[in-house]
Parts: C-alpha cells; sequence; structure tokens
C-alpha cells in the first residue's frame, strides 16, 4: 500500500536519530514521581502534568521499599530526586509507610477527579519551582529538560494537530546564548529575544543553552 508520508520519511528518520543521540547518556531533570503499579500507570495525572508542561517520570510503588530512599526533602532512586510524588490509587501500605517523611514535609499529593486541575499544579508549585512555563496556556506542548555535554537542552514538542504560539520561560534560560535547532534538518538559529515560539501542528523542536 502506497505511504503518503514516505516521501518525508529521511527527514523523521534523521530526527529520529539525533533526538535519541540526545537522550542517550543525558541527565534528565525532573522533580516530579507519579506512583504507579506494576500493571498500571495512571492516565489522569499524567495528562495534568502533560497539558501544564510539567515533565514527570512514573515511578512503580515496590521501589519505594526495595531500592528507593524517601526523606523529607524527596524521593531518591537511581540518581534522580523527585521533590513531589503523586498518587492516584491509594499505595500499597510498604509504600505508604515509606512515603511518610515526605508526605509529612508536603511532598505527597493525590490526585482527585473532584479537584480543579489548578490546585494540583499549585501544589506542584509550592514544593518545587516549575521548570517550565508557556504564555498562553497550550495545553497540547509537551517538555523534557535534559544535561548533556555540559549543556542544557529542551525538546518542545506539539503532540496535537493545531498549529501553536506561545512565550516560553525556561528556567535554565540566562545570559548565555540559546539555540533553536531543528531535529530534522540540524538547522540552528538564535532563539528569539522575546522568547516567542511557533510551532506547526505535531512540530518538535529543540532549544540548547551553550555552555
Amino acid at each position: 500500500m502506497p505511504r503518503p508520508w514516505w516521501d518525508r520519511y529521511r527527514p523523521y528518520a534523521d530526527a529520529c536519530r539525533r533526538l535519541c543521540w540526545l537522550n542517550t547518556d543525558a541527565t534528565h531533570v525532573c522533580r516530579v514521581a507519579i506512583l504507579g503499579k506494576p500493571f498500571h500507570a495512571p492516565w489522569a495525572p499524567a495528562k495534568v502534568c502533560f497539558e501544564h508542561q510539567v515533565d514527570f517520570n512514573y515511578v512503580e510503588e515496590q521501589h519505594l521499599w526495595e531500592d528507593a530512599r524517601v526523606d523529607a526533602d524527596g524521593l531518591h532512586l537511581a540518581g534522580m530526586h523527585y521533590a513531589v510524588v503523586l498518587f492516584e490509587q491509594e499505595p500499597d501500605a510498604r509504600a505508604r509507610a515509606a512515603l511518610a517523611p515526605l508526605e509529612q514535609s508536603g511532598g505527597v499529593l493525590r490526585y482527585d477527579p473532584a479537584t480543579p486541575e489548578r490546585e494540583l499544579i499549585e501544589g506542584i508549585d509550592r514544593r518545587t519551582a516549575r521548570d517550565v512555563r508557556v504564555t498562553p496556556p497550550t495545553p497540547g506542548l509537551r517538555v523534557r529538560h535534559v544535561v548533556k555535554d555540559a549543556r542544557q537542552w529542551l525538546i518542545v514538542f506539539n503532540e496535537v494537530r493545531t498549529p501553536a504560539e506561545f512565550t516560553l520561560e525556561w528556567a535554565a534560560l540566562g545570559a548565555g546564548d540559546a539555540l533553536r535547532v531543528n531535529p530534522a534538518t540540524s538547522d540552528r538559529r538564535p532563539l528569539p529575544p522575546d522568547r516567542r515560539l511557533s510551532l506547526a501542528g505535531h512540530e518538535i523542536t529543540v532549544i540548547a543553552m551553550e555552555p
């Protein structure tokens, strides 16, 4: 069967190759964990995080009593430090006991579908500084922050078909030069001073901070 996208396979493959390189041996900058079970990864709290550009990792609850360390500052696992742990379903009693120090310090939040989404996001913001913010709200936008080769990188993906135009606030943006990189072509150009970006539907871009 003919594939209408086949003539664009080469840039697609190039983008995959470059994004794989970027994510390999990089340090993921992420302060939020969503607690799951071996047979279930909660979608509802993940959707709220996705739509507010709050990156997260799923963590299976058995890690809490097997190989993680939990204290008042967060959940420490495999080199990651999560300041916030979200859960939807009641955790195993062993996990709940392990979370006690973090819960007492306000770092454990329960997702409740009856509670407005903004309250969950505000709870995260009270606990840890938001890495990325965009104006206006752009729920179709996804972000991932990594550090590789002494550079800060931000992957920004418009997951929906509708084009997106927004102003980017990223904690890593400082006095240094920032580049916008097209992963399909490797084209690089300076990030606009006003940090205003436009993405077509399903477009992905990468922001790189020079070390």
